[in-house]
């Protein structure tokens, strides 16, 4: 198994025993979007785009301004966020090979926890079929 991603169980293992002793676990949202500019969406004086939305989810969460992707393709790095690993372990060269059905990712990890878990819109990060489950 990946080592990024059993840090990741361990983590969230730990903070389930340590921080949910009344039996409640934190929500986790993630969004996730191509072809943001963070120039336009990010900047609370903007006048160009006005994303109320999107400010409020900011103002409330984490907001992550200096970010990093494994690769500038679509379906490799989708596979790369939601494996833990890098483009060159996943074999996710282009939009067409991708990660195999029955690879983990880190929202197994979560269900393994006793999250629910949903996933919607463009995810593709598996090969040979669209991943909304």
């Amino acid at each position: 198994m990946n080592p990024l991603l059993l840090t990741l169980f361990y983590l969230i293992q730990w903070y389930h025993g340590t921080f949910c002793l009344n039996g409640t676990k934190p929500n986790i949202v993630v969004v996730m979007s191509d072809a943001f500019d963070g120039r336009l969406t990010f900047d609370p004086g903007s006048k160009v785009v006005h994303l109320p939305f999107i400010n409020y989810i900011r103002e409330l969460g984490s907001t992550f301004l200096n970010a990093y992707t494994n690769s500038p393709i679509c379906c490799p790095s989708r596979a790369a966020m939601w494996s833990g690993q890098f483009v060159h372990l996943t074999e996710s060269w282009n939009n067409f090979k991708c990660l195999d059905a029955n690879a983990s990712t880190w929202m197994d990890l979560l269900e393994a926890s006793g999250y629910l878990t949903k996933m919607m819109g463009k995810l593709d990060f598996t090969s040979g079929s669209h991943s909304v489950r």
